[in-house]
């Protein structure tokens, strides 16, 4: 499996990291609001883990993310797991 790194993370660390300090949340509160360990969140950071759709769902309910986050968040994994270039119309 790819390390993340040539096509950035495969779960869009990046912008879930950035919803985290927006709301002054940290990777501890991720994984209990994922009922998972803070190694799990370490893993899924790294690339090794791949979240889930319902664990994608419940991180955007917990941050309150808008349209747009969501779309930033999803653009962010369709290029990092499909090695495309992502881009985000938003009407």
């Amino acid at each position: 499996m790819s390390n993340g790194k040539e096509n950035g993370n495969i779960n869009g660390w990046n912008v879930i990291e950035s919803l985290l300090n927006r709301d002054g949340r940290n990777q501890s509160w991720l994984a209990r609001a994922l009922h998972v360990t803070p190694a799990a969140i370490t893993q899924v950071k790294k690339s090794q883990y791949k979240l889930s759709e319902e664990q994608f769902n419940t991180i955007c309910q917990a941050l309150h993310a808008t349209k747009e986050d969501r779309c930033a968040l999803y653009a962010a994994v369709i290029s990092a797991r499909f090695h495309v270039k992502a881009s985000v119309v938003i009407q």
